[in-house]
């Protein structure tokens, strides 16, 4: 969607300004998928929260993807693809400003899976 103002109903705002490297809103992950498998997610106690600097979001999710995370208004927030074997994830996030510990799991795992 060009813009999530004007489009999703009751949104909560995805432009946090400053700090960028805090954790502004919460996320709900998908069951099943790389997001989920990461410890960080699986271990967690607490709600997944992440940060957030946009205004554009993912509509409708291309052929060979799935959305695995969304924010509470309904924005995806992480898409994943489908096919056995791929290691493809996208975050609508920015982890490289974060220093938590699902961020430096996902690069991490980034890194290894680049490393194979």
């Amino acid at each position: 969607m060009q813009d999530i103002g004007s489009v999703v109903k009751r949104c909560i705002k995805h432009d946090q300004g400053m700090p960028v490297t805090r954790a502004s809103h919460s996320i709900k992950v998908a069951k099943i998928g790389i997001l989920a498998g990461l410890s960080a997610v699986k271990n967690s106690k607490r709600p997944i929260r992440v940060n957030t600097s946009h205004h554009q979001a993912v509509t409708k999710v291309g052929k060979g993807l799935k959305a695995t995370a969304w924010a509470k208004d309904g924005v995806i927030e992480c898409i994943e693809s489908t096919r056995r074997g791929n290691w493809v994830l996208g975050v609508q996030w920015h982890p490289e400003l974060m220093n938590d510990a699902l961020s430096v799991e996902i690069f991490a795992t980034f890194v290894r899976k680049c490393r194979n």
